[in-house]
């Protein structure tokens, strides 16, 4: 596809060279959205694949048929963004029967679509669990607490363009999905401070150092590495919040 095939001439070469088809399962979407999805005869039952615009769904070893069906219902059906309507669709697969070995690892991977000078920074969700009892459910948790970081990479943002209002709103979006996150909440007082949100950011240092008390001896090494600004009168005031 890089060098122009779409994604169905892109699977019929693979195909072509590739002895052992029969037991690979690949599915390849395109830029203009095509979609090309092969199950080889030898993948182990219940194998199969669906597709709908612009995605596939594949499964193999799964105990019956009805599981990438529930999978294509539930993204086509889910609303969100990417990463909600992936996530749903892995959640529905254990209602409809699930792997037949039983569940044990999951991974998410998205990146932004764009090329840019710092390429990691485009890898938006890469995630991964192994080995849990509920893997889906543990991956939609950090997810969650991903997107959450991502909201505040953008607050961070929007204050650098001089935009507190917006920053502020975009801090408190983060926190809304993550609310009991002390790092978060720790880096985002910088936010409200600056935004002139004095009250605010208080509060949420008393509960930092409610929870973490490791952070009131942080601070000032913080400080002193130049990680936060070595004011005393503002490090005073911010441990005046211990408990």
């Amino acid at each position: 596809m890089r060098q122009g095939l779409s994604a169905a001439q892109a699977l019929e070469r693979l195909l072509q060279r590739d002895e052992e088809r029969e037991i690979r399962q690949v599915a390849l979407v395109d830029a203009q959205g095509g979609v090309a999805v092969h199950t080889g005869k030898r993948c182990v039952a219940a194998a199969g694949h669906l597709s709908g615009d612009g995605f596939a769904v594949q499964a193999n070893m799964m105990l019956n048929e009805g599981v990438w069906p529930a999978m294509k219902r539930a993204y086509e059906e889910s609303t969100g963004d990417l990463c909600d309507r992936l996530l749903t669709a892995l959640e529905a697969a254990q209602p409809a029967g699930g792997d037949i070995r039983g569940q044990q690892a999951a991974g998410l991977v998205i990146v932004s679509g764009r090329r840019t000078e710092q390429p990691w920074r485009e890898r938006l969700f890469d995630l991964r669990v192994d080995d849990h009892p509920h893997p889906v459910e543990e991956l939609r948790r950090l997810a969650t607490i991903r997107k959450a970081w991502l909201l505040f990479e953008q607050s961070n943002e929007r204050l650098l363009a001089q935009q507190p209002d917006e920053a502020v709103r975009l801090f408190r979006q983060a926190l809304a999905l993550d609310p009991d996150n002390a790092d978060l909440k720790f880096h985002g007082t910088a936010i409200l401070f600056q935004a002139g949100e004095l009250p605010q950011a208080l509060v949420l240092l008393r509960e930092v150092f409610a929870s973490q008390p490791g952070w009131t001896e942080l601070l000032p090494r913080l400080a002193a590495a130049g990680m936060i600004p070595n004011d005393p009168e503002l490090l005073t005031l911010i441990l005046d919040q211990r408990a």
